[in-house]
């Protein structure tokens, strides 16, 4: 099985703490972007699996930008991990607003990482749930479909054998129901 490596969006204004981020998530082997300059535009064409968020990105409210991602269907299972300068209450509000983790400053690089991992183990987890789901509608539906279809095929050969057998009992084809039975007297007319 291929493996893919997972594509992460560093969304900081502080140019020395997201380099840091970028250079610890780069050393860990994830594919790392900062191209975030068009806000949800960035995210649609970069793809990431999560978005590391800082508490205030340049041209972006953090919060206008979580809500858009979580808003959207093409984004809404894209992690997004927020970066607070603040207290519990400010994580909270973090989580309140949609984020799927949120870490105070300074960041930890060893934390930082557990959460990324974390929650991509999470994201993995969901989407693999998302596709079987998907798959098993797919074949409850093209199951009964053929079900349908082959029932369908089957029933005239079916009703012939049972014709066959009850034409020389009149016992047993007084047992068959009567829509059965009109069936099976058309199909010996023919």
């Amino acid at each position: 099985m291929e493996s893919k490596t997972e594509k992460l969006l560093v969304v900081e204004s502080d140019d020395a703490l997201r380099e840091r981020i970028v250079t610890v998530l780069n050393g860990a082997g994830y594919q790392v972007s900062t191209d975030y300059d068009e806000g949800m535009k960035s995210i649609l064409g970069f793809g990431p699996d999560a978005v590391i968020l800082g508490a205030d990105p340049p041209q972006l409210d953090c919060c206008d930008l979580l809500s858009e991602i979580k808003g959207s269907e093409r984004t809404q299972n894209v992690r997004v991990v927020m970066l607070s300068p603040g207290g519990s209450g400010e994580r909270t509000r973090g989580m309140d607003l949609g984020a799927d983790d949120v870490l105070s400053l300074p960041v930890d690089p060893h934390e930082l990482l557990s959460r990324v991992r974390s929650q991509l183990r999470t994201k993995s987890l969901a989407d693999e749930f998302r596709e079987r789901l998907r798959l098993a509608e797919e074949n409850r539906t093209t199951a009964g479909g053929r079900f349908g279809l082959a029932a369908w095929r089957v029933w005239p050969c079916l009703s012939l054998l049972v014709w066959s057998f009850s034409s020389s009992s009149v016992a047993l084809k007084n047992k068959i129901p009567g829509s059965m039975r009109q069936s099976l007297d058309c199909r010996r007319a023919c």
